[in-house]
């Protein structure tokens, strides 16, 4: 997904030139934004700290009498206060 290949650019380009700046003793700032919690909430598969949206809509389609309005129901709950 595009989230992952975003966050692989993040770690590869600019948290590497970030490391590597430091060690030279060179001082740099950058801004960029993490997506790390956008990839949990997509992914996760662990329960306790919540399923992720993918495993939610498996949920769904094992489900004999999974429908769309339960997905959408199962995903308001469980992102109701946080993403992650």
């Amino acid at each position: 997904c595009s989230e992952r290949l975003h966050q692989f650019f993040i770690a590869t380009v600019f948290k590497c030139e970030e490391a590597i700046c430091a060690e030279e003793g060179v001082e740099l700032s950058l801004e960029f934004q993490d997506n790390a919690d956008i990839i949990q909430a997509i992914d996760s598969q662990d329960a306790s700290s919540g399923l992720g949206i993918f495993m939610l809509l498996e949920e769904q389609c094992d489900l004999r009498t999974g429908s769309n309005d339960r997905f959408t129901e199962s995903c308001h709950r469980r992102f109701r206060t946080s993403p992650s």
